[in-house]
């Protein structure tokens, strides 16, 4: 299993389950993004380092996993082994020991963009159903305060664009956006989207001035879609919503670097990796996507 997280510092970070334990991983050797993703498609085999495990011993199931900007921390979210609950686990990457772990967690957490919290969803200890988003300081571990509360029977999943600016919470059929804190602002809800509950992810990014929002969802005959949303305005209005079928087995995962959108893809049975500049798909709607045909290759 192999799950991309992004480029921290010019280094590829990922997580692997080698069969027994999950580890998160990184690219031997920094690199660019013509490094990362060369101009034409081809095979390539990535030099990989290890930085740390999660035990298989210590979790039934490993849900999500999110490095901070300066990797420094890791914020883990597993299944407990024993308890019908979810676990949020913020990880000393340099020492890999706990920092804060904290019980009774939705699926998802983020951690902001200057480093300085972690945002999670809190969820009903006897039902399990969403209560609120709440926000852990990385500074203080007594800082922990409520930013959104929910009345929802469905398990939440929280997601946030790759420039932390907005934070996605995906209950049921509905997704409520909120505008993450700046400055010491106060964090914003914005309102909640209906009916998008098969949205995968949504990502954003300011080009030329303009903030469109990325993401994919399959419809019911199975076909893959990449959506492109322009303006934070649109977002709830999903006939404005320009879709771009991506002919797949299935779209795995999306993330957005400095100058490409990236998709992580299953076709014919093999991972693969699409990719396009990010200005040529927005402006350029029927430009080719390069591929990559993933291989590991352990040092």
């Amino acid at each position: 299993m192999f799950k991309a997280i992004g480029r921290i510092k010019g280094y590829l970070y990922f997580w692997l389950n080698d069969g027994n334990d999950v580890w998160c991983c990184r690219s031997g050797k920094k690199a660019s993004e013509s490094d990362i993703f060369p101009s034409r498609d081809s095979n390539i085999a990535f030099k990989w380092t290890k930085c740390f495990k999660i035990n298989k011993n210590d979790y039934k199931s490993l849900q999500s996993i999110e490095i901070d900007n300066k990797s420094k921390y890791a914020a883990i979210i597993v299944q407990d082994r024993k308890y019908p609950y979810s676990n949020l686990r913020v990880i000393n990457m340099r020492t890999g020991i706990d920092f804060i772990k904290l019980n009774y967690i939705g699926k998802g957490s983020i951690i902001s963009s200057d480093n300085s919290c972690i945002y999670y969803a809190k969820t009903d200890e006897s039902s399990g159903a969403i209560s609120e988003i709440r926000k852990q300081s990385l500074t203080s571990i007594k800082e922990n305060r409520c930013v959104a509360s929910f009345d929802s029977t469905a398990w939440p999943t929280v997601h946030a664009t790759d420039d932390r600016k907005y934070l996605l919470v995906y209950h049921g059929s509905q997704v409520t956006i909120i505008r993450l804190a700046s400055n010491n602002a106060a964090e914003k809800v914005i309102g909640a989207c209906n009916g998008i509950g098969s949205v995968h992810k949504i990502m954003h990014r300011t080009i030329e001035s303009r903030e469109f929002f990325f993401g994919y969802f399959v419809d019911k005959f199975n076909n893959w879609f990449l959506i492109i949303i322009n303006g934070e305005d649109n977002i709830k209005k999903t006939d404005t919503w320009l879709r771009k079928q991506i002919k797949v087995d299935e779209i795995e995962d999306l993330f957005l670097l400095e100058n490409k959108i990236v998709l992580q893809v299953k076709f014919d049975q093999k991972i693969q990796i699409r990719f396009l500049d990010i200005k040529a798909l927005v402006f350029n709607h029927n430009q080719e996507w390069k591929n990559i045909t993933i291989q590991m290759k352990s040092i």
